[in-house]
């Protein structure tokens, strides 16, 4: 503290001067317009990430499988793997290609690689991430699966 004014904590930029114009344009919206316009678009895609999370959960957005069983009855289950094609499935697909995209450059550009870690905001941006990759690994492996089972005849 300087004369009643609370110092300002300094700010690690990057040596490289891409680097750091990058690390800038991501990690600091008011350091020019160019760095609003990237925060807007972040801001937007996590709330359309938000709406299309809690639209998937209503019953009429939810996908189901009916299964023919062996005493003539038939049962319904909720469809846990999500179609490629669906709509909510492709949007996610946006978000979470803005989201990996944002990740990366932020920490291809970040003066201290370590620090970035260590950063509690980066890594809950890691876990966010996770499980649509995991999911989608699911969904490629149930394809697959698909493809390699033998036809009837």
């Amino acid at each position: 503290e300087d004369e009643g004014f609370i110092k300002e904590e300094e700010k690690p930029l990057p040596s490289h001067e891409l680097q750091r114009k990058v690390w800038l344009l991501f990690e600091y919206p008011e350091s020019s317009q160019g760095a609003r316009v990237v925060a807007i678009i972040s801001v937007f895609v996590i709330l359309l990430s938000i709406v299309i999370f809690c639209l998937e959960t209503l019953p009429e957005f939810k996908h189901y499988k009916v299964f023919n069983t062996t005493t003539n009855g038939t049962k319904i289950e909720e469809d846990e793997v999500p179609d490629i094609t669906d709509p909510f499935f492709l949007i996610e697909t946006i978000c979470i290609i803005w989201f990996t995209f944002e990740l990366s450059v932020r920490f291809l550009a970040c003066p201290n690689k370590l620090n970035f870690f260590r950063d509690l905001m980066n890594f809950i941006d890691i876990i966010a991430i996770i499980p649509y990759f995991i999911t989608l690994g699911t969904v490629i492996a149930g394809k697959e699966n698909e493809m390699n089972l033998p036809k009837a005849p």
